[in-house]
């Protein structure tokens, strides 16, 4: 052992052993790399049996400055790992480029590419040390034994202090003998020749250099005398100003000045979408929450040779929480005006994420058709300038536009997509010679939407956990994600003798366990639940008798949706001697209007009615009415039902668009007589008397719902219980949308309000649309003007 070790003043390599410590034979230096311990160990683990003394040697490595990363360097590997999963996970081999200049770009700007680098006002203390040579103060650790007096006295202490004096001997000979051959200049070289590395590297120390936003942002929490105090202290002996997070403002801290986890993963967002790749942000989000792409554990990206002593990045994982959308695309928008690249942001492909969102939820094909003749005649803007606070969403715009299709065609009400179920399910029955596919049926596709969702959850981790975080009910599919995962990264370490026997203990436990079922692999994808269900439809490990097989492998994309708008030729069909009756409106008749307050509201509210004016008149009489139970008594926090009929208010709408209705039925008739069907002829309108002959159908986009009330002033929660009012179908289709795109309801539900107003009352679809009448409506003027701009 003796031989594997040198000396760091002397280089040596002959060292003797006193008291368990090594000194060198030739300046009489303890060694810090090696010590011996001694252990009671008992004879074959009987606890019993007398202890036995033995003796063992530990090693400890003291990483050398030049050893060790700086913050810098380890994210830089990190993020080139991070590039490479990407890749194989689909992204585009163009990211390595676009990614390595916007990180040097990043670096640029923190003016870290320099001969010395920079710091900033939040760094870390080692970065200091290997760049500036400022050692930080560490704090003795103290002894919580108690000692008597006989312990003060032991022969270990006696020995150190005995060495100690032989080797301040030793260099005081030394130096006598250097100075009287040696000239001056030769002398100082040489004495620093002789000094320890952690002592020559004081010589090497320079002044702290801060960037421009760290002194910046400085100079808000002391001035520029005190902060040149602080440049000048080498030897880190001010500690007044500390440089850690809580002392520094939060757009600081949150903002792209302070390199962090988030900024990393929102350079790769970036990168993803200067390139316009396939991959969006809500497949980032997802591929972190699945396993596929690397979160918490990141040492693997490290070259080898590294461990995790030598790692100067502590605060990765300080904060537990997967990125959220919004937060992502907040923190994209902040990094791309620091970099200045706000002008190199496309429009992402929104006719291909449509298809691709279509494909996920198992919709007809005429539906993604619709969608994309929908954007090619109003298409968005969304451009992204320096002025915009935060990317646009663009995932939530394609999920609202097919939102909005599905609600035109088919209501959303409960009652109206019910009927156009059973009478699709009637169509495909009878076998129509004009049907040349089986037409859409609304509830069994939300059927099969449910139970994939119900089916996945059992099998599927990640999917249990985002639909319920608190309640792990299939334990062993949790056991074999967590085993997956640490299979990725299995790393050969050297164990301590206590690891070892823990690890011994583990294995014993692991032995007596029962034995995991099988896992189902699911491999990562774009369109991650029809991939899913294709999995659990055709594996066997599923218990088919259990289980609907028939459900999972429903394929309705070559279903068709005419029935619902050419409704004619499908009808004269199926009632050859019937009338047809056509209401413009939908099947439900139950109109509630409810106005839904937030908090926030209720404060505004209340704030008004307070201040109000008041005029009192002055008197001697004293009063002992108390003012606070009329103020509290001002608003409540209950919701407004207006009773109104519900009937007058569709008779109303109906007379008042009369006209409007009978040009869209002359249009239908047309199309009708297009297609050379026989007995066209001008249906029932929606004001006459229903015969016992007539076959009635509806268009619920002659009334279309919309609900105008600003959501971005609610609460997650608040937001959640206001869609919970909304009927179940709208519900369930509003969840399944944010989970394809991995945003909040209320992210996703505020983008389709502002993209409803402005197809509603905004886009010019004819030429009738250029005269539209007047808004008077002070809220929905508002709701106008931002949906114009988010456009």
């Amino acid at each position: 052992m003796e031989n594997e070790i040198s000396c760091n003043v002397c280089g040596g390599i002959s060292f003797h052993k006193d008291a368990g410590f090594y000194y060198c034979n030739e300046c009489l230096t303890q060694s810090q790399e090696v010590r011996e311990q001694v252990f009671d160990v008992h004879e074959d683990g009987d606890e019993n049996s007398p202890p036995i003394k033995q003796k063992i040697t530990k090693q400890r490595r003291s990483p050398k400055s030049v050893d060790r990363l700086t913050t810098w360097e380890c994210y830089n590997y990190i993020l080139r790992g991070l590039v490479e999963e990407l890749i194989g996970l689909g992204a585009d081999v163009n990211l390595r480029k676009t990614v390595h200049i916007l990180w040097l770009m990043y670096l640029k700007e923190l003016e870290v590419t320099g001969d010395l680098p920079k710091v900033g006002a939040v760094h870390s203390k080692l970065d200091a040390e290997l760049v500036y040579g400022k050692l930080s103060k560490r704090k003795r650790k103290t002894s919580t034994r108690r000692s008597s007096p006989v312990d003060s006295f032991t022969n270990e202490s006696l020995s150190q202090r005995t060495h100690s004096k032989d080797r301040h001997s030793y260099l005081l000979a030394q130096y006598n003998e250097i100075s009287s051959t040696l000239p001056s200049d030769d002398l100082n070289q040489s004495l620093t020749s002789l000094r320890s590395p952690s002592a020559a590297s004081s010589d090497s120390e320079t002044r702290l250099q801060y960037s421009k936003l760290a002194k910046k942002e400085l100079l808000k929490t002391m001035k520029a005398g005190h902060l040149k105090r602080h440049i000048n202290d080498t030897n880190n002996e001010h500690t007044c100003h500390k440089g850690t997070y809580k002392n520094f403002t939060r757009s600081y801290v949150e903002g792209p000045a302070v390199l962090s986890r988030i900024k990393i993963y929102a350079l790769l967002n970036l990168a993803l979408l200067i390139n316009k790749d396939n991959i969006q942000l809500g497949d980032l989000i997802r591929f972190i929450r699945e396993g596929h792409l690397s979160f918490h554990y990141i040492n693997h990206f490290y070259p080898e040779g590294y461990d995790n002593v030598q790692f100067n990045l502590k605060t990765w994982n300080d904060g537990k929480a997967y990125p959220s959308h919004s937060w992502m695309r907040s923190i994209t928008a902040k990094l791309a005006h620091f970099l200045n690249v706000s002008a190199n942001i496309p429009m992402q492909n929104l006719p291909q994420l449509c298809h691709r969102y279509c494909h996920e939820l198992n919709l007809p094909d005429e539906v993604w058709g619709y969608c994309v003749n929908l954007l090619s005649h109003i298409t968005p803007i969304m451009a992204f300038t320096k002025n915009c606070k935060i990317i646009p969403n663009y995932e939530g715009r394609v999920m609202s536009v097919i939102i909005f299709v599905l609600k035109l065609i088919f209501g959303l009400d409960n009652e109206t997509e019910r009927f156009f179920s059973k009478r699709a399910e009637e169509i495909n029955k009878r076998d129509c010679k004009s049907v040349e596919k089986l037409m859409f049926v609304w509830d069994d596709w939300l059927f099969h939407i449910l139970y994939r969702k119900l089916l996945l959850a059992q099998y599927h981790f990640p999917t249990q956990y985002l639909y319920d975080d608190e309640n792990v009910e299939n334990t062993g599919v949790f056991l074999n994600f967590i085993n997956a995962q640490n299979s990725k990264f299995e790393e050969e370490t050297k164990l301590n003798r206590e690891s070892e026997v823990i690890q011994q203990l583990l294995a014993k436990l692991k032995d007596k366990q029962y034995e995991l079922p099988t896992s189902l692999t699911f491999n990562p994808s774009l369109t991650p639940f029809r991939r899913y269900t294709e999995v659990l439809a055709n594996c066997d490990m599923i218990d088919k008798q259990s289980c609907l097989v028939d459900v999972l492998k429903l394929n309705f994309t070559n279903t068709s949706i005419k029935f619902c708008l050419n409704p004619f030729k499908y009808l004269l069909e199926l009632y050859p001697n019937s009338k047809i009756g056509l209401k413009h409106r939908g099947v439900q008749n139950n109109i509630q209007l409810i106005s839904y307050k937030s908090l926030k509201t209720e404060r505004e509210l209340w704030r008004k009615e307070v201040k109000k004016e008041a005029f009192i008149q002055l008197t001697n009489a004293r009063t002992t009415e108390s003012l606070s139970g009329n103020l509290s008594n001002v608003v409540k926090l209950d919701d407004v039902v207006l009773v109104k009929d519900s009937k007058s208010i569709l008779r109303n709408f109906e007379e008042r668009h009369k006209n409007s209705y009978l040009k869209h039925m002359k249009r239908l008739l047309n199309i009708c007589k297009s297609e050379n069907v026989e007995n066209c002829r001008l249906p029932l309108q929606s004001g006459s008397p229903v015969q016992l002959t007539t076959v009635l159908h509806y268009n619920p986009y002659e009334s279309y719902l919309l609900h105008s009330y600003n959501v971005s002033s609610m609460s997650y929660t608040e937001c959640r219980n206001f869609i919970k009012k909304f009927p179940i179908s709208f519900q369930t289709l509003m969840s399944e949308c944010a989970r394809i795109t991995e945003q909040d309801e209320k992210d996703l539900f505020d983008e389709f309000h502002l993209t409803e107003i402005y197809l509603s009352y905004v886009a010019k679809w004819t030429q009738a649309d250029q005269n539209r009448e007047r808004i008077v409506n002070k809220n929905l003027q508002n709701f106008i003007a931002e949906a114009k701009q988010i456009w």
